[in-house]
């Protein structure tokens, strides 16, 4: 798993430092969502998110 997170991470500098237009733009955006994509397959991120996406059931501004 460090080797997909450092992947991400340099995925991630890649576009940062690469401008928008830029022919090898698409590229690395596309290798930095593949990667993601990986590890959202691995560790079940959607459900991480989801679960801390739900209403408090207690809140006081709860409708």
């Amino acid at each position: 798993m460090a080797d997909l997170n450092a992947t991400i991470t340099a995925g991630r500098e890649a576009v940062t430092a690469t401008p928008t237009g830029h022919p090898k733009h698409a590229g690395r955006l596309s290798n930095l969502s593949l990667a993601l994509y990986i590890r959202f397959g691995r560790v079940g991120e959607l459900e991480r998110w989801s679960s801390s996406a739900n209403p408090i059931h207690n809140h006081p501004h709860r409708p």
